[in-house]
């Protein structure tokens, strides 16, 4: 282009309208060929936009308004296709959600990337849904957890403690104020007694009995509860994940699966939370098997985000149907595992 225009300016000799066409087309071409191979960075899309940009200056100097209809129509397909790659780019840097952005301006850019791909047509669903997960990280991250799950888990650890604390101390409160409690204390789930209906140990004791005789009327209270808290208990049964309502039994034959996938899949139930998900989200991890894709591993984000561009689920269904439906299938198939509270497994496996 500069042999050109910019040759023949500093030449002292005028162009013709020929020859400025020819730049115009010159600079259509690069850039529909950047298009075509697709932008394998953000300065790539910068330099299309910028050669088009040129090409529509140099006509409306010259006056040749005739390119300007196209310009403007390989100008948008770069606008399309550049916040295509910055859309496709927010759940890498966020890595789903899991690790949120430090810096305060990155979430305005986010922000701005997906309302502008929205109007441009694009599929914003899971950038939205990294950047949603990305904001309930990083609340945890500032109330002191790692994620909302563990908040959550912490959370529920609390509220039994203070459930079983709530207890002890009535039992306590009963008898620091001389309430015997009956002869055979009963016992809640969680070992500690259970507050039960004051009585006297006699009916003749009077309030203003002898000193001796509240304390021998107290320890009637107290003996039969310290006898049973302090009578050894059973330890509690080692905790495990529920085994799948159907199991394979090792037997991993062709016939087999296909009659476990046909299992499972009549007994997801409608009514609950993310059951149609589980449909589809089953059917594909069946379609999966059978092109051995399997196994997977990742948090739910991953694994359907997988199946999704490998066109076996039809579409990003949301983070909350995606984590029930998996819970779901957990309790079905021994296909679809649960490794920790955020990762899972789906495939034959050990």
């Amino acid at each position: 282009m500069l042999a050109r225009t910019g040759g023949a300016h500093m030449a002292g000799r005028s162009l013709t309208t020929e020859d400025i066409r020819d730049d115009v087309a010159d600079y259509k071409h690069r850039a529909l060929l950047h298009l075509e191979q697709g932008f394998g960075s953000l300065e790539t899309a910068v330099d299309a936009k910028c050669l088009i940009e040129r090409a529509a200056e140099i006509s409306l100097r010259h006056g040749l308004e005739d390119e300007l209809l196209e310009l403007r129509r390989i100008h948008e397909r770069i606008e399309v296709a550049t916040y295509a790659f910055l859309l496709d780019q927010i759940p890498f840097d966020l890595d789903h959600g899991e690790y949120p952005p430090e810096d305060e301006w990155k979430w305005s850019d986010y922000e701005h990337t997906i309302t502008r791909s929205r109007a441009w047509g694009l599929d914003v669903t899971e950038a939205e849904q990294a950047l949603t997960r990305a904001r309930q990280v990083a609340a945890s991250w500032a109330r002191g957890y790692d994620d909302p799950e563990h908040e959550e888990e912490r959370r529920e650890q609390r509220a039994r403690r203070r459930s079983i604390a709530g207890v002890e101390d009535a039992v306590t409160g009963a008898t620091e104020y001389g309430a015997p409690l009956q002869a055979g204390p009963a016992r809640d789930e969680d070992g500690a007694c259970e507050r039960l209906p004051v009585e006297l140990a006699s009916p003749d004791l009077e309030v203003n009995a002898p000193d001796s005789e509240l304390e021998e009327a107290q320890l009637v209270g107290t003996s039969a509860c310290d006898e049973v808290r302090d009578s050894p208990q059973p330890d509690p049964p080692a905790t495990s994940a529920p085994r799948p309502r159907f199991s394979l039994a090792g037997d991993l034959s062709a016939e087999a699966l296909q009659r476990h996938f046909l299992e499972v899949e009549a007994a997801i139930p409608a009514r609950r939370t993310g059951a149609a998900t589980a449909v589809e989200l089953w059917q594909a991890i069946r379609e999966a098997h059978h092109h051995g894709a399997l196994p997977l591993t990742g948090n739910w984000v991953d694994l359907v985000s997988v199946l999704h561009h490998r066109g076996l689920l039809s579409h990003l269904p949301s983070d909350r149907a995606s984590r029930a439906a998996l819970t779901i299938l957990a309790e079905l198939t021994p296909l679809v595992r649960r490794l920790h509270h955020r990762r899972w497994f789906i495939g034959v496996g050990p």
